[in-house]
């Protein structure tokens, strides 16, 4: 991890003009350039903050409740199960970001009772600092997604190679949907207070 002294705080008038016109020239996060995207992540410049929508197949305070995991071969994560969500980008609200999630990457058009279950703060993972804003949802035609990359599992099941940061969340929200099937509601912040993994 770089220190603070490492980090150039005043530039050159002149190499300010360059790096702003240059900036001038990016697209919009998540859609700017890889390269560029990826000496920001490295060098911490911001955290990004990420939509996490865990979609189940039956009102998730079912025993027999199952959620929908999707399967990535990234250059970030090689042959791993992660959570349903996405980059939440310049002027869109989270609404949109559930929308989005639930309709272009899962498929379904219904989503029932979503929840706000708590926010996590990652730190030191592969793409260094990100905050995920957490929701869980019912969506009934989940039950008819065929596609090879998608899969239901049990909670108390999911596959070992779940990225280990959403193992942390999955636990948390196995927790809290017990606390809601056993009527023993208990603060947000006990479940999902914000937590460095390192």
């Amino acid at each position: 991890m770089n220190n603070d002294t490492d980090y150039i705080y005043d530039l050159e008038n002149e190499q300010r003009e360059t790096l702003l016109r240059l900036l001038d020239k990016l697209k919009p996060f998540p859609n700017m350039d890889y390269f560029v995207l990826q000496k920001i992540w490295q060098r911490r410049f911001f955290p990004m903050i990420t939509i996490e929508l865990l979609l189940f197949d039956r009102p998730y305070d079912c025993s027999n409740a199952k959620v929908l995991l999707v399967k990535r071969d990234d250059e970030y994560f090689k042959n791993c199960w992660t959570l349903t969500g996405k980059f939440l980008a310049p002027n869109q609200q989270i609404s949109e970001a559930l929308l989005s999630i639930a309709q272009k990457e899962c498929g379904v058009s219904e989503v029932c009772s979503p929840l706000f279950v708590g926010q996590f703060s990652h730190y030191n993972m592969q793409r260094l600092h990100t905050f995920s804003s957490v929701f869980i949802a019912y969506a009934p035609s989940l039950a008819i997604i065929a596609e090879k990359q998608y899969q239901l599992f049990e909670l108390s099941n999911t596959p070992e190679s779940l990225i280990d940061t959403q193992k942390f969340i999955l636990t948390k929200v196995r927790d809290y949907i017990h606390s809601l099937s056993t009527n023993k509601m208990a603060p947000i912040s006990k479940f999902f207070e914000c937590s460095a993994l390192i």
